[in-house]
């Protein structure tokens, strides 16, 4: 939580447990200690994130898996730690919260009864809830001023059932008050927790905003939201989503970029590609081209006779004449919903206005 908004992390809430051997490929004993939720009390601007560690005593030979269990219900990701001998892992979990809450999370270790200590944790918002997208940008900072850093997050689709492989894409808007800059953001999944932390640089002729993607492919729901690692941060709301597979895809489709990183003069051509195969014949395929900005291309009809195996190949050419970064995606429309990115940057450096 930030007070002033400036990110504070601390530990305040420990708790001891135990359990006995975990499910396991041999007999693994295990001590569950040292459960936190950091900060465990705030209150101040929302979104914000608390992180929760733990500290797992694990003695013997095979594996142990465990997961962290909340006080709303949910739960998270099955994860496995393999023993041969003793060791001690710290294990975490992080989530947002975009609104007033109070609860715990506990580490659960399968295959025994009950759960560890309980890191209890209060989170209480102030104001109307902070949240800068490409509808609210972020306000240019004053020169002096510290930098600021904003995150927004979309799913697209937010919804899918059907037959999979099937990809939800997640698009994160980055802002910052000034350039240049350097931002480290992370990941945050409802299931899976806080990612590694990632770079983002702003160099002094770039926009203060960019785009960074992430995706999921699982049958699953949940959401993904994004975390600023740095003072005078604004976490995003959280982007729900839900996967449903059913089947197997009958249609599946891959996109490249001839010059995915292009520095040079401009206006330059770059050239995304497509192929779009079929699991079955015949089969009719509506596709349609994607970009970063929300614009789509017209839908296109491709027609697969029987005993067809050779899969379409498909082309989107553009001229660039600024630099950029963003995204390109061939999204499929029937018989299955699926967007499929390629990320692409283009760089100009013979003085062209960004």
């Amino acid at each position: 939580m930030r007070r002033a908004l400036l990110l504070v992390v601390a530990a305040l809430v420990a708790g001891l447990a135990w359990t006995g051997p975990a499910e396991a490929a041999g007999p693994v004993k295990v001590v569950v200690a040292g459960v936190k939720a950091g900060p465990g009390t705030q209150s101040g601007a929302c979104p914000t994130t608390v992180g929760f560690s733990a500290v797992l005593v694990v003695k013997g030979h095979g594996v142990t898996r465990y997961r962290w269990v909340r006080s709303d219900g949910s739960k998270g990701a099955i994860k496995k730690i393999k023993v041969s001998g003793a060791r001690k892992v710290v294990v975490r979990d992080r989530q947002t919260f975009e609104s007033s809450v109070s609860g715990w999370q506990a580490v659960q270790v399968l295959g025994r009864a009950g759960l560890s200590a309980k890191a209890r944790f209060s989170v209480q918002c102030e104001g109307a809830p902070i949240v800068y997208d490409a509808y609210h940008p972020l306000p240019q900072g004053l020169p002096g001023r510290p930098l600021e850093a904003a995150a927004s997050v979309s799913a697209d689709p937010a919804g899918y059932s059907g037959s999979c492989p099937a990809t939800v894409g997640f698009t994160g808007l980055l802002q910052v008050s000034r350039v240049p800059a350097r931002v480290v953001y992370q990941w945050i999944d409802s299931a899976a927790g806080e990612s590694a932390p990632q770079v983002a640089e702003f160099g002094a002729q770039d926009a203060r905003s960019r785009t960074v993607t992430s995706s999921v492919s699982a049958s699953t729901s949940g959401w993904r939201a994004i975390r600023i690692l740095e003072p005078g941060g604004h976490d995003s709301g959280r982007a729900p989503y839900t996967v449903t597979c059913t089947e197997e895809s009958p249609v599946e489709a891959t996109v490249a970029v001839d010059r995915p990183n292009y520095e040079g003069p401009c206006p330059v051509n770059v050239t995304f590609t497509g192929e779009i195969k079929v699991n079955r014949a015949p089969l009719d395929v509506e596709y349609r081209w994607a970009y970063d900005n929300g614009a789509r291309s017209d839908v296109v009809k491709l027609d697969f006779p029987t005993g067809t195996t050779k899969p379409a190949t498909i082309a989107l050419p553009q001229q660039f004449n600024a630099s950029g970064k963003g995204w390109r995606a061939v999204e499929l429309l029937s018989p299955v919903k699926k967007l499929v990115k390629v990320d692409y940057t283009v760089t100009c450096n013979d003085g062209t206005p960004r």
